[in-house]
């Protein structure tokens, strides 16, 4: 992933050889003339990996939409990781739709996948 995002943040021309060694852009090469777009889609690309990762505790605030999350659990001697729903009302709920009596302390939601193509 680091690989494709350094190429995208390239400030010269990726794509001919003549440019690439002099550090410059090709005026007539379609991918350096959307190289603002390029570098955006790179900040984007980031912004959605780091924030996807990231654990919210439920101090900072909870799902705006009822959803299946991961959540940290604390039990009496550790803090487990477990898939959970949220309820609307802020509840939350094992998958069996048991409710979960621990305290939970973070969550995180699920990263949808890439669409299967065979």
């Amino acid at each position: 992933m680091t690989d494709i995002l350094q190429r995208l943040r390239a400030d010269y021309c990726t794509c001919h050889e003549a440019y690439r060694t002099r550090d410059m852009l090709d005026p007539t090469c379609e991918s350096c003339a959307t190289k603002d777009d390029r570098t955006e889609a790179a900040d984007e690309i980031e912004r959605l990996r780091d924030g996807a990762s990231r654990w919210i505790p439920v101090t900072e605030r909870m799902p705006e939409i009822a959803a299946t999350c991961w959540v940290a659990i604390e039990m009496r001697y550790e803090v487990i990781t477990r898939l959970a729903y949220c309820e609307r009302s802020g509840n939350w709920q094992h998958i069996d739709a048991r409710p979960i009596l621990s305290p939970v302390l973070a969550w995180q939601p699920i990263i949808e996948p890439e669409a299967y193509k065979p």
